[in-house]
């Protein structure tokens, strides 16, 4: 998603509200457990309590993954698959 999704301009546009954080999970275990990170990639837009309101697991091309930003931006509902810390 680094070399074909995020530079995209429709991608780009769609996360201009956003602010973009990565994890390398190889790295950091606990965040990904915590975070309930079952595949790579993944996309999580967390709210500011650390709250996660939406995840996208799996590879997404520039349009399906803005559309899905779109959503979550137009109605951000919590994730209720996500463990509890």
């Amino acid at each position: 998603m680094d070399t074909v999704t995020y530079p995209d301009p429709l991608v780009v546009t769609a996360l201009e509200p956003w602010i973009l954080r990565r994890a390398d999970v190889s790295r950091h275990p606990v965040f990904a457990a915590g975070a309930g990170v079952r595949a790579i990639p993944s996309a999580l837009v967390v709210d500011g309590s650390g709250r996660v309101l939406a995840r996208q697991s799996g590879f997404l091309d520039p349009l399906p993954f803005s559309r899905w930003l779109d959503g979550v931006r137009a109605d951000p509902v919590p994730d209720t698959d996500t463990p509890k810390r």
